[in-house]
């Protein structure tokens, strides 16, 4: 969570994507809806997973329906009530990088949600950020799977690094 700009170097560019191709998942939150911390956090995860921007969330995303369905939620800052607005990166087929432009965690933190910046207030913040949580924690497991590299094993030298396809 941040509110302002934010740099990270080569090497924690490269822990942050081991992290989360070895199943873990990135959150990021723009404190009070912060752009200068929005914009930083989208250019950096371009550097962490290039060719891979953060893109809205669909409505139908399993994150707005895992646990609690949350079809639309209330703003603060002056935006109309509606759809909530998540941004991520999906990795194989999972999201494993997710982005909150519109703070949550105000309303995490005793329901203190101030008059000014850009926040998902009251419940609505409560419930989404239990789907994030059972998310997460669901595609851990799969995530972790699908980092692993499996060999081929085969007596057969002449077989290695040969595509075999065999019909029954």
């Amino acid at each position: 969570e941040g509110r302002r700009a934010i740099h990270f170097d080569d090497a924690t560019r490269k822990k942050m994507r081991d992290y989360v191709n070895r199943g873990g998942t990135l959150w990021g939150s723009a404190c009070h809806g912060s752009d200068a911390f929005a914009d930083a956090f989208r250019e950096e995860m371009k550097a962490v997973f290039p060719g891979r921007p953060l893109v809205t969330l669909a409505p139908d995303h399993p994150l707005f329906r895992c646990t609690n369905a949350v079809e639309t939620v209330k703003y603060s800052g002056g935006r109309p009530d509606g759809i909530p607005v998540l941004e991520g990166i999906t990795l194989g087929c999972r999201t494993a990088v997710v982005f909150m432009p519109y703070d949550l965690c105000c309303a995490w933190d005793s329901f203190h949600v101030p008059e000014v910046g850009k926040c998902i207030v009251g419940d609505d913040a409560m419930r989404l950020g239990i789907n994030m949580v059972a998310y997460s924690i669901a595609y851990y497991n799969l995530g972790k799977f699908l980092s692993q590299r499996r060999p081929i094993e085969t007596d057969d030298p002449g077989l290695l690094g040969d595509f075999v396809y065999a019909q029954v």
